[in-house]
């Protein structure tokens, strides 16, 4: 499994060479880890909070993974999910630590109340789901357009 060396996984995706078995790591951890996520700490501050979160992750999410697939689609159209899947894991791991090396030293310089970090923690979540789908769409575009001008290639 990758956890970190997304071009590796990339290439290894685009040759074929990630397993039915290593897909189902992927996925089980995808599933595992996400149990976890959608626990809040200003579910009793904000009115409704859970609710809004929850919608905007899932619109956020539902866009994501539509643009993740129309750009397979438009590619090769092939093993979507696989691709999906083993990706979304490094991915994940990269933007997360992005994500806290960003957050951990605004929230110490400037010390904002516990509303004013909830709603900036609920903010990067969304920027950072944002990132996240547009980064796995640029990989699946860089290997379903590279098979595609492969067999291009092989035809000529």
């Amino acid at each position: 499994m990758y956890f970190w060396n997304v071009k590796a996984l990339v290439n290894d995706l685009r040759d074929d060479k990630i397993t039915e078995h290593e897909k189902f790591k992927y996925f089980f951890l995808i599933v595992v880890v996400n149990s976890f996520l959608y626990i809040s700490p200003a579910h009793h501050l904000l009115p409704n909070y859970l609710l809004y979160s929850n919608l905007v992750q899932a619109v956020l999410t539902g866009l994501g993974l539509y643009s993740c697939y129309k750009a397979n689609y438009q590619g090769d159209n092939k093993d979507f999910i696989g691709r999906y899947i083993c990706l979304f894991v490094p991915t994940t791991i990269r933007i997360m630590l992005l994500t806290i090396f960003l957050m951990v030293p605004i929230m110490l310089v400037t010390r904002p109340s516990t509303l004013e970090r909830d709603i900036f923690t609920l903010l990067c979540l969304f920027i950072t789901t944002l990132i996240q789908y547009l980064y796995v769409r640029s990989c699946i575009i860089d290997i379903s357009s590279t098979i595609i001008n492969k067999s291009i290639q092989d035809n000529i």
